[in-house]
């Protein structure tokens, strides 16, 4: 077979991957927390919004998340996880559109593929507001890219739009409008000064910007959801402003800070070995045979590191390689002859940063973007061209000239491990990583007797405890009355169509403070306290019902109190119980 009927064949194997992969993962899973708390409140978005009022500032994903349950909802979470799926190929098709003419097709294809890990690899598989920033950042990276390479006010407008929508996906998100800096950069790489295009360029994006604000306050303003959006906006500010919480600016400069110095450090290192190794296989002169076999060998033994933990910190190293690679595309020849772009990896570089912001988990959320950068990464390491640079240093009255070179076969080199250990450790990564559930997928092959339920596998012994619980609920509450549940137990509202009483499915995310303020709210609009149902168990954990304790943070203890002076203030005694889970009802 010849080299280009094997590269083809390996695009369509990747296309095939992209299509297949994602739905072929829907089947198996059950998590009870981020999963429930969203479908809790796509169901309860338009109907009953004070139901799902907590982090309400995530406007554009339940609307989003409410807008696909009214037209898939019925086939339940197969139907959800349907969502995600689409918003990934969505992405994909932005993203193949933004690398068009830069990046072969079969290379773009196997990044696509090799995206899906950063999208599904234990990852929360329905719409959620990390997939959908991923989606409108690629489509604003797009729109501005195809607006200054055309000279297109309009094109920048949309990029401006886009952005703005992107705000009301999650409000941290207000930090990509820096990636509008390309414009100046762009002036500045082609000396063309600060010009009429360059303020014409700024004015529409901020003008797009606007459009989208405007835009998005009408419908909330005609949906009679604007109150309640501009409250929850306020709510975060004291949110993040409580010590016993991890959005406070201190904890978010510090995790920012620290964990992608340490993703630059651990792709420093893998580059750099990689590269060694690329140099020792060009210098004794590996006939083609031996260095590609040498190269599935060495993928392999990390590969072998990565399943017995020696490299727990290989997705941080894609992420530390990604940003290293942007910045050698930065650096790298001024006449961009290996095809890649300044511009383009300008923005990546600040995209991929700022995706860690904004989260609790940090750089962890930066993995969604990889799809976005991987085509230069893999297309900047797998040219096959040698790079020269320059550097001068002046020393007292002489000047002293440093070379780099890197050869195009151990540039070559470096790509082709590169490529490999991402097919291998992320083929792991997708077969194992579920969200929240059994890591080994042949544990999971029982199911719930309910129809939101229907098709998805998890263990036999959480399909058990779950269906017990359903089943006991049905004698104590009926779709749309009031439910208080505590721990982390939100996909029990929506599969029992039930309320939020303190209108938060997870209340446990609370401060004491909100969650006492939030138990009278919920007091004075239905009047009397609710049926209680409690996790034993901290649901949280991938092995429960076999294991699992319940989180111990300074703030859950704070909120365990709060909750159980509530249920002591109303007489609350058990009517029902197993080994998970716990029903109470008010004696009064």
């Amino acid at each position: 077979m010849s080299l280009n009927r094997l590269q083809n064949a390996g695009g369509l194997l990747a296309l095939a991957a992209v299509i297949t992969v994602p739905l072929a993962l829907m089947f198996q899973g059950l998590d009870f927390t981020d999963t429930g708390w969203l479908l809790t409140n796509y169901s309860l978005f338009f109907e009953h919004p004070e139901g799902a009022r907590y982090w309400f500032h995530l406007w554009l994903t339940y609307c989003t998340g409410a807008l696909w349950n009214i037209g898939f909802g019925r086939y339940g979470l197969i139907g959800m996880r349907l969502g995600a799926v689409v918003v990934y190929w969505l992405t994909a098709f932005v993203v193949y559109r933004l690398y068009a003419g830069k990046v072969g097709r079969n290379l773009l294809l196997l990044s696509l593929a090799i995206g899906l890990v950063g999208n599904f690899a234990n990852r929360i598989t329905i719409i959620h507001y990390n997939s959908l920033t991923v989606l409108l950042l690629s489509l604003t990276l797009l729109f501005l890219l195809r607006g200054i390479e055309r000279k297109s006010f309009l094109s920048v407008l949309v990029a401006g739009f886009f952005a703005g929508a992107n705000v009301f996906v999650r409000i941290p998100n207000v930090l990509f409008f820096a990636v509008a800096l390309v414009i100046f950069f762009d002036a500045w790489i082609k000396r063309s000064g600060f010009r009429k295009h360059t303020i014409g360029f700024c004015l529409a994006f901020v003008l797009g910007i606007l459009l989208s604000v405007l835009v998005i306050f009408t419908v909330m303003a005609l949906l009679g959801q604007l109150p309640q959006y501009l409250e929850s906006v306020k709510e975060l500010v004291s949110f993040g402003n409580n010590d016993l919480t991890n959005y406070g600016a201190v904890g978010f400069e510090r995790r920012f800070t620290t964990q992608n110095l340490s993703a630059l450090g651990w792709g420093f290192l893998l580059l750099g070995l990689f590269f060694a190794i690329s140099r020792i296989a060009e210098k004794i002169n590996l006939q083609r045979f031996c260095r590609y076999g040498g190269i599935i060998v060495l993928a392999g033994g990390f590969f072998l590191l990565y399943i017995i933990g020696a490299l727990n910190n290989l997705r941080y190293i894609m992420v530390g390689a990604a940003y290293l690679t942007c910045i050698a595309v930065l650096f790298g020849s001024p006449a961009d002859r290996d095809g890649s772009s300044k511009q383009l990896a300008f923005m990546l570089l600040l995209s991929l940063l700022l995706l860690s912001t904004g989260s609790d988990t940090g750089i962890s959320v930066s993995e969604y973007g990889l799809v976005l950068v991987l085509p230069l990464m893999l297309r900047f390491w797998t040219t096959y061209k040698e790079r020269r640079r320059e550097f001068s240093v002046e020393r007292s009255s002489e000047t002293v000239t440093y070379h780099f070179r890197l050869s195009a076969k151990t540039r070559y080199g470096i790509g082709l491990l590169l490529m490999a250990m991402c097919l291998l450790v992320g083929t792991r990564e997708l077969w194992m990583q579920t969200y929240r559930d059994n890591d080994k997928r042949s544990a999971m092959t029982a199911s719930v007797d309910h129809p939101l339920l229907r098709g998805v596998r998890t263990t036999p012994q959480r399909a058990n405890v779950v269906g017990e619980v359903l089943d006991a609920l049905q004698g104590y509450v009926k779709p749309g009355d009031p439910l208080l549940s505590f721990e982390s137990v939100c996909m029990l509202h929506y599969l029992s169509g039930t309320i939020p009483f303190a209108g938060n499915a997870w209340p446990i995310q609370f401060t004491p403070e909100d969650f006492k303020r939030e138990l009278a709210a919920g007091l004075s609009v239905y009047g009397k306290p609710p049926i209680v149902v409690i996790a034993k168990q901290e649901t949280s954990s991938d092995g429960w019902p076999q294991e699992g304790s319940l989180r111990g943070s300074k703030m859950a203890v704070a909120d365990r109190n709060v909750f159980y002076e509530f249920l002591d203030t109303h007489g609350y005694v058990p009517v029902w119980e197993n080994e998970t889970f716990m029903i109470l009802e008010p004696s009064s």
